[in-house]
C-alpha cells in the first residue's frame, strides 16, 4: 500500500512541479525548506527529540511540553517543526531559548522525508493532535525512533475519511508507539481505526492544562502604559478574529462604550495578512484606531488598538477585563477558547466551536464565560464582566477553581514520551 501511496505522491508532485519551481525560485511557501534543500546536512550529530505541531495552536501545546521535556531529557537537542509561516515565526521568536532548531515539516516526498531524518536524527518523534502523514510516521519507525502522538483528536469532519481508508492507515497507526487522546470520543474513533487498547490512553486536552498566571499591579500598569491605554480604562480583547467578526465586535464595543466610556478594545486578527481588512472595518464603523506597531507610549492611544505584531497576544491578556475569542461566529470551528483563563479573564465566543467543543463545554459547565450569538449579547457580556460587580467576582472565582483542577493532562502526556 505504501508503494501505491508513494506513486500517487510522486504523480501529484510531478503535476505541481512547475508551480513549485516558481515558488522555490521566488522563495514562496517555504518550498526549499520543506524539500529540505536548504537545511544543514546535520543539525546535530547527537540523537534528538523532534516535536511537530502543524500550526499556532499545536505549537502552543509544544510550548507547554518543553519545560518538562528539558528536565526529562537534559542535554538532548530539541527540534520543533511546523507547517505554517505564522507558527514557524512564533517558534523562532518565543521558543528560541528552549530548542536547538526550528524547521518546516518536510513535504510527503520520500526523498524530502529521508533528508529531514538524516539532518535531525531523532530518537523520539512527538506529533501533536492529528498530523498523520504516512511517509513521515512510517519512516520515523523505520529509523528506530519512538513515535508518540499527544493531545490526539479526530474531528467529525476527518474521521469518515480515515475510516474509509482504514486498511491503509492501519499500518501508519501501527508505527505509532503510544497515542494519548483528549477524550473518550476520540479514544473510540482510534479504536475503530484498529489501534490496540494497550497503545491508547485518555490523558485529557493539554490545551486545557492551565496554570494561574500572576501579574502584579505594577506590571499591569507598565503594560497599559506601553500601549498608551489610560490606567483607569477597562480593556476588552477580541482575539483571533476572522473575516466578518470585526464588524460584530466593533458594533458591540460601540454600544458598550455608552455604559463604559473608559474602555479600550484590542483587536487581534487571527492572520496578520488581514490587517488591512481590519483597518477598513474600523473606518467603516467610524471607530478611531491605531496599529500596535505605530503606537507612541507618550501619546494616549485611540479607543481601538489593532494588534499587528506577532507573539504578544498571550501577554496582553494580563491587562484584559473581558475576552472574546474569534473563529466562532462563522463556521471556522473556533480557536483557543481557554487562552484568557490563566489570567482570570472571563471569556465569550460564538456558536461555531466545532473544533473547540471540549473547551466550550468546560467553560460553560464551570461558568467561566458565555456563548454569544448576537452583537447585543456580546455588548451585555462586556458590560457585565467589565463592571466589577458580584457576577464578575463569582466568574473569577469559578476560573480559579477550574485552574486548580487542571494540569494532570500535561503530566500524563509527559510520562508517555
Amino acid at each position: 500500500m505504501m508503494l501505491a501511496y508513494n506513486m500517487l505522491v510522486w504523480l501529484l508532485f510531478a503535476l505541481a512541479s512547475p508551480f513549485l519551481c516558481v515558488c522555490a525560485l521566488c522563495d514562496f511557501f517555504q518550498v526549499r525548506r520543506r524539500l529540505f534543500l536548504v537545511e544543514p546536512n546535520a543539525i546535530d550529530s547527537r540523537k534528538s527529540l523532534w516535536l511537530h505541531g502543524a500550526s499556532l495552536g499545536e505549537t502552543g501545546v509544544i510550548q507547554k511540553l518543553l519545560p518538562g521535556l528539558r528536565k526529562k531529557y537534559p542535554g538532548m537537542p530539541i527540534v520543533v517543526s511546523s507547517t505554517t509561516a505564522t507558527a514557524n515565526a512564533y517558534i523562532e521568536k518565543e521558543m528560541v531559548a528552549g530548542i536547538s532548531h526550528s524547521v518546516y515539516l518536510p513535504f510527503e516526498l520520500p526523498l524530502s522525508v529521508r533528508r529531514a531524518f538524516d539532518a535531525i536524527n531523532p530518537s523520539i518523534v512527538v506529533i501533536v493532535e492529528t498530523e498523520l502523514w504516512p511517509n513521515f510516521i512510517v519512516h520515523a519507525k523505520k529509523r528506530g525512533a519512538r513515535v508518540v502522538l499527544v493531545n490526539g483528536r479526530l474531528s467529525d469532519r476527518s474521521f469518515p475519511t480515515y475510516r474509509f481508508f482504514r486498511f491503509f492507515f492501519r499500518r501508519v497507526l501501527a508505527s505509532i508507539d503510544a497515542i494519548a487522546v483528549q477524550n473518550n470520543d476520540y479514544y473510540k474513533k482510534f479504536l475503530a481505526l484498529g489501534v490496540p487498547k494497550e497503545r491508547l490512553s485518555i490523558t485529557g486536552n493539554i490545551k486545557q492544562s492551565m496554570v494561574l498566571e500572576t501579574t502584579d499591579s505594577a506590571q499591569k500598569e507598565s503594560r497599559k502604559a506601553s500601549l498608551g491605554i489610560p490606567l483607569v480604562n477597562r480593556v476588552i480583547i477580541a482575539a483571533s478574529t476572522r473575516p466578518g467578526e470585526e464588524d460584530f465586535v466593533l458594533a458591540a464595543f460601540a454600544a458598550a462604550q455608552k455604559q463604559l466610556p473608559q474602555a479600550s478594545l484590542i483587536l487581534a486578527p487571527r492572520h496578520l495578512k488581514r490587517i488591512h481588512e481590519v483597518e477598513k472595518a474600523c473606518q467603516a464603523a467610524g471607530m478611531p484606531f491605531i496599529k500596535k506597531s505605530a503606537l507612541d507610549p507618550a501619546v494616549p492611544a485611540a479607543s481601538v488598538i489593532v494588534l499587528d505584531t506577532l507573539g504578544e497576544l498571550s501577554r496582553l491578556f494580563a491587562i484584559a477585563d473581558v475576552a472574546f475569542v474569534g473563529g466562532s461566529l462563522a463556521p471556522f470551528g473556533g480557536h483557543n477558547l481557554l487562552e484568557p483563563l490563566p489570567f482570570c479573564v472571563p471569556v465569550c465566543f460564538g456558536p461555531h466551536c466545532e473544533s473547540q467543543r471540549e473547551s466550550a463545554r468546560l467553560i460553560l459547565e464551570n461558568q467561566c464565560g458565555a456563548q454569544v450569538n448576537t452583537w447585543e449579547e456580546l455588548t451585555a457580556f462586556i458590560v457585565r464582566m467589565a463592571s466589577g460587580n458580584e457576577e464578575r467576582e463569582q466568574t473569577t472565582r469559578n476560573i480559579r477553581t477550574l485552574l486548580a483542577r487542571t494540569g494532570l493532562s500535561l503530566k500524563s502526556s509527559l510520562d508517555l514520551i
